[in-house]
């Protein structure tokens, strides 16, 4: 036996001598199957699907083109390739038969070359079309991984942007402490110089040397708290992003907590108008937090770089519930999505802005998966994404979750 002997043909025919015919014509090199009517068949192959049909037209019951339309009408059994067994006299027939779904046919008297040629032919297409799909199958699950380490990549990327913002705003409570040590340095060693005299007219200049220095110690407290809040914040992020694990939250408690951590975005906390318009009542859901805030925050900088170049710039967020779900929104006054491009902006590595490392200046870059993975994170809890956009007017975004996820 050669090589194709790991094909099954099944040879569907109500006269015993064609299936004898073709028996011996094809034993050598296939497994074979026989059927001999219509309803035979259908039952042979639900149980053991054949890489290709040997189908008469003409049978008592069940006629061959009906077989075909059956086969091509179910899912399991529409790839199977079918190819018609047909008398001279019925040639006119062949359309009929392709229209059903054949991919060819072979007439009676049987050439028993011909026979063995196209059965050879659409085998060998049919191998060839298996092994594209299987090279498609891990194709696609070597996309699906690299896609969802990029996604990891960009989570990590965005928290780094923060990060820096972070440090930015470090150094002005900083240079705040470091200034104000400074200056009670020096009025310390006027104190001292004071105090080795201490006369009662010097009572007054000490009390206003205290005072002060009184004064700049509450500066260094508020610059110091200033540094304590956004090091817990930073902190609190970094702990809730490592997460991976389901939990019941309040969905206003993690937009508070990525608003507060944006307000590291020199741009975003100097330079546009936000509209904070949470829902007083806690809007529970069942989800992994840092997912969720990966959302919000792909969203809210998507806003933000919208209005990179607008003077009058804003922002609102809102959150609410409705019957069947609870929401956010961020919704900017930029320039609008175009028609053109709307359909494919959540496409994976579809992106208008320059690539990374790429743009001008410090231009806003991206990767192309930003709105991707929001979109694979929200279908994951069965949610859904609005978008509305007008041009020159702005965008706003909706995330829908179902109340019970």
């Amino acid at each position: 036996m050669n090589e194709m002997t790991q094909n099954m043909i099944l040879i569907v025919d109500d006269a015993k001598e064609n299936i004898d015919i073709l028996f011996q014509a094809l034993v050598n090199d296939y497994e074979l199957g026989v059927a001999i009517n219509g309803e035979n068949a259908l039952e042979y192959i639900s149980s053991n699907p054949p890489d290709l049909i040997l189908l008469d037209i003409m049978m008592p019951g069940m006629d061959g083109f009906e077989v075909c339309r059956r086969l091509k009408a179910n899912s399991e059994t529409c790839d199977i390739p079918v190819i018609f067994l047909s008398a001279m006299n019925e040639v006119e027939n062949k359309t009929a038969g392709f229209e059903a779904g054949a991919v060819d046919y072979i007439t009676k008297p049987f050439e028993i070359s011909e026979v063995k040629a196209r059965v050879r032919t659409h085998l060998d297409l049919r191998n060839a079309l298996k092994t594209i799909n299987q090279y498609n199958r891990k194709l696609e699950e070597i996309v699906e991984q690299r896609t969802k380490e990029l996604i990891r990549t960009e989570r990590r990327a965005a928290f780094s942007l923060l990060i820096q913002g972070i440090v930015h705003n470090l150094k002005n409570p900083l240079h705040g402490i470091l200034g104000s040590s400074d200056v009670i340095l020096s009025h310390t060693k006027i104190l001292k110089n004071i105090s080795e005299t201490l006369p009662e007219k010097s009572k007054k200049d000490i009390l206003e040397r205290v005072n002060k220095v009184s004064s700049f110690t509450e500066i260094i407290q508020k610059a110091g708290n200033q540094l304590l809040g956004m090091i817990n914040s930073m902190m609190s992020k970094s702990r809730s992003d490592k997460s991976e694990e389901i939990a019941v939250v309040n969905l206003n408690d993690i937009l508070s907590q990525e608003l507060d951590f944006l307000n590291a975005d020199q741009k975003f906390k100097h330079k546009i108008n936000k509209q904070i318009l949470l829902n007083p009542k806690p809007l529970t859901i069942k989800v992994v937090p840092s997912e969720i805030a990966q959302v919000f925050q792909n969203l809210a900088r998507n806003a933000i770089h919208a209005l990179w170049n607008q003077n009058e710039a804003s922002i609102t967020f809102e959150s609410g519930l409705d019957e069947s779900s609870i929401w956010f929104s961020i919704e900017d006054n930029g320039p609008g999505i175009p028609d053109d491009i709307l359909p494919a902006i959540f496409d994976p590595f579809f992106t208008t802005k320059p690539k990374m490392g790429e743009a001008k200046s410090n231009a806003p870059e991206g990767t192309g998966l930003g709105l991707h993975s929001c979109l694979e994170i929200v279908k994951t809890y069965s949610g859904s994404i609005d978008v509305k956009t007008q041009i020159g007017k702005g965008t706003k975004f909706t995330v829908y979750l179902p109340c019970k996820i």
